[in-house]
């Protein structure tokens, strides 16, 4: 399910999605050649499994048959519908279930898939690490412990971006991936100041054609559009501070004509940055 932020449309993937609701985080074991159909005409809800023992058999409506085994984990979005069936020596895996919501203006590739029909599964490079939070995931989930239910979102949060990272990593080369960070963490690092595309190119040793393309399809904007997001990010942090004025704020991310960067600010965030300031 998508969700229109209405105050915020410039968010990156990372810091843009919200798990809604946990519906379910459990171990299960499937019988040898036991034949789930529950989810053949689709789920209506995310899920995340993690396969501890045996092989399962994944039959997508949409997308090739695969096996799932441990080492892999996959992710099952909302819209998908597919038949699983456990192997000969049967399938015990955990799954967490879970509504996710997000800023519908992204274009970037990992939004598509998140909120795709095609079930998805990767060799998990760090298969420890995301077993571990699975673990953790469903020991707390259903208890009555104060904040278990923010934990398991934050950790169901942790295991996607885990998932989308490495799917991210293996959809490129590994030059083409360590480019794209650095364009970011440039970005992230010198936001302040005016950065060409040219620069951007040299660093990466993209053409200005290509990295604006590569750039966009992963992140979701362009890098200058991401800059003025980044800026517009950190001068809410900023404002809710309380401890410069609006000139101050936009000042210091970089906006040497506050009004410009109060018209954006609007623009981008739905109020103006005095309003932006007392709602909090």
């Amino acid at each position: 399910m998508l969700k229109k932020n209405e105050n915020v449309t410039d968010r990156s993937f990372e810091n843009s999605i919200e798990i809604t609701e946990v519906l379910l985080a459990h171990k299960c074991t499937y019988r040898p050649g036991e034949v789930n159909t529950a989810y053949k005409n689709g789920r209506n809800f995310s899920g995340l499994v993690c396969p501890l023992q045996g092989t399962a058999i994944y039959r997508p409506k949409s997308g090739e048959t695969f096996t799932l085994t441990a080492g892999e984990i996959a992710y099952l979005p909302e819209r998908s519908g597919y038949t699983v069936e456990s192997a000969e020596k049967g399938f015990t895996h955990y799954t967490v279930n879970f509504l996710i919501a997000a800023d519908d203006q992204s274009t970037s590739s990992c939004f598509r898939l998140l909120f795709g029909d095609v079930p998805i599964k990767i060799g998990a490079d760090n298969f420890d690490s995301f077993r571990n939070i699975f673990t953790k995931a469903v020991s707390a989930f259903g208890t009555n412990v104060p904040g278990s239910t923010l934990l398991v979102k934050a950790q169901i949060l942790e295991l996607i971006q885990m998932f989308f990272h490495q799917t991210l990593r293996s959809k490129s080369t590994q030059g083409e991936y360590e480019a794209l960070v650095r364009a970011k963490e440039y970005i992230e690092e010198h936001y302040c100041e005016q950065i060409r595309a040219s620069t951007l190119s040299k660093l990466c040793s993209m053409s200005e054609t290509s990295l604006r393309r590569k750039f966009r399809e992963y992140i979701g904007q362009p890098p200058l559009d991401y800059q003025t997001g980044f800026r517009i990010r950190r001068a809410r942090e900023l404002l809710l501070e309380r401890r410069y004025n609006v000139t101050e704020v936009a000042m210091q991310v970089g906006f040497d004509d506050v009004n410009y960067f109060s018209r954006l600010f609007k623009k981008r965030v739905g109020v103006s940055p005095q309003k932006y300031e007392k709602m909090y």
